[in-house]
């Protein structure tokens, strides 16, 4: 069931930021790449990046989901709540 919910919302995340609706997409993409780890989603940029040629300049949205991934990856284990097990630490 995790893998139909993953390809569902990379799914509705290509749609939305090929549509542009980037106010509903970043709480989406921030939420998948908390809920999962977010790699498929930097290689989503690239191809969305290429497809508006923003690879002539600076590609943002590659860097920006690069940058937050990586965050997040980062950040998650050092979260009071996380161990790996999905367990509440107290």
């Amino acid at each position: 069931m995790e893998i139909i919910t993953r390809i569902g919302v990379v799914l509705v995340l290509v749609w939305l930021l090929i549509a542009q609706v980037y106010l509903v997409a970043l709480p989406l993409g921030f939420w998948y790449i908390v809920m999962f780890r977010g790699y498929e989603l930097v290689l989503v940029a690239m191809l969305i990046d290429g497809y508006y040629q923003a690879f002539y300049t600076v590609p943002v949205l590659t860097l920006g989901t690069l940058f937050l991934v990586l965050l997040v990856d980062v950040i998650k284990p050092q979260l009071l709540v996380y161990t790996g097990n999905d367990e509440i630490v107290s």
